[in-house]
């Protein structure tokens, strides 16, 4: 390799290196708005009945929300969101898709019994 490829190849890994960086600070502040948003609809909405941490099976369930992983809980919520039939549900259906994503990214970060 002569001293000119050597460069060009710094050069562009340097570069690599910087676009990460930049979309990694972008991501960051959402992901944290997401984080914030998530425990403060499930402390508003879902604690109550499951726990601080998912650790208590509300009514009629089989198992804690914080045995169930995120994707789980997103399709529990979409499903109950289109076809309200208890309080819960009902409370479920104002859910928009960012809050029902926030909700299951914070269950799914609880930890594991």
């Amino acid at each position: 390799m002569t001293q000119t490829q050597i460069t060009s190849f710094a050069h562009r890994h340097v570069a690599l290196l910087a676009a990460a960086i930049v979309v990694l600070a972008l991501t960051a502040p959402a992901q944290a708005q997401d984080a914030t948003e998530g425990a403060r609809l499930y402390r508003d909405t879902c604690a109550d009945c499951h726990g601080r941490q998912g650790e208590d099976k509300a009514l009629g369930q089989s198992r804690p929300l914080r045995t169930l992983d995120a994707e789980t809980v997103r399709e529990t919520l979409i499903a109950r969101r289109a076809d309200p039939r208890s309080m819960q549900d009902r409370i479920k259906a104002g859910l928009t898709d960012r809050e029902v994503e926030a909700l299951a990214a914070y269950v799914a970060a609880f930890p594991s019994p």
